[in-house]
């Protein structure tokens, strides 16, 4: 499973900005480290996949190309997210969720 670690202030900014349906400005701020950096004002989170094949799935979408097609998001980014081998960016997670009604909380586990 991949992480991607996150400045808390960030991820505030972000959970606010996704009731406005906006997290760019936010989304400048990310740092992509190495996992075990510890470092007592980041934390981690990871991609909640199973929840978001659940709501395509519930509403036909029960493919990456489907879900490309409901999204917008690219065909490729779908499949490396939910194979587990990228994490996209919080602004395609929203992409990702809105059409299914997902928010960022719902797309973003804690890290495991």
């Amino acid at each position: 499973m991949m992480h991607v670690i996150l400045d808390s202030a960030y991820l505030l900014a972000c959970k606010l900005f996704s009731v406005y349906g906006n997290c760019t400005a936010a989304n400048s701020l990310v740092a992509v480290l190495p996992m075990g950096v510890n470092m007592p004002t980041l934390i981690s989170y990871s991609v909640r996949t199973d929840r978001l094949r659940e709501a395509a799935a519930a509403q036909g979408d029960h493919t990456g190309q489907a879900i490309h097609r409901t999204t917008g998001v690219s065909a490729g980014v779908i499949s490396r997210t939910l194979n587990g081998r990228t994490v996209p960016s919080l602004n395609t997670l929203m992409r990702l969720g809105t059409p299914y009604g997902l928010s960022l909380n719902d797309l973003i586990g804690d890290a495991r």
